[in-house]
């Protein structure tokens, strides 16, 4: 079971606020590889799998973005988990102890 503190409202609206600005960056950071590979992270990993990494300068660019962008893509994932729980959190109601 999953247990629960007590946070000011203020405070979670600060770190909502925090966490969907990270959030549009690492967005921004996938759409720049978007247009610069012309295809999805998925797609230029499959491309790397099935051609291999190019040996010139060129290719190891690629391939190091596609480590970036990966990275970049899983944390956008675990950014919008947190932002939708915290967004849950603003709207249920809490019953809280006298005394907080």
């Amino acid at each position: 079971m999953a247990e629960y503190v007590a946070v000011r409202r203020d405070v979670v609206e600060e770190l909502l606020k925090w966490l969907c600005e990270k959030a549009a960056t690492n967005r921004m950071v996938a759409q720049t590889y978007e247009r610069i590979y012309g295809c999805s992270l998925e797609e230029l990993e499959a491309r790397i799998q099935r051609e291999g990494v190019p040996p010139d300068e060129e290719g190891h660019a690629m391939w190091e973005a596609s480590i970036e962008w990966g990275i970049v893509a899983k944390e956008l994932e675990e950014l919008e988990k947190f932002i939708q729980e915290l967004r849950s959190a603003l709207n249920r109601p809490v019953a809280l102890p006298p005394g907080l």
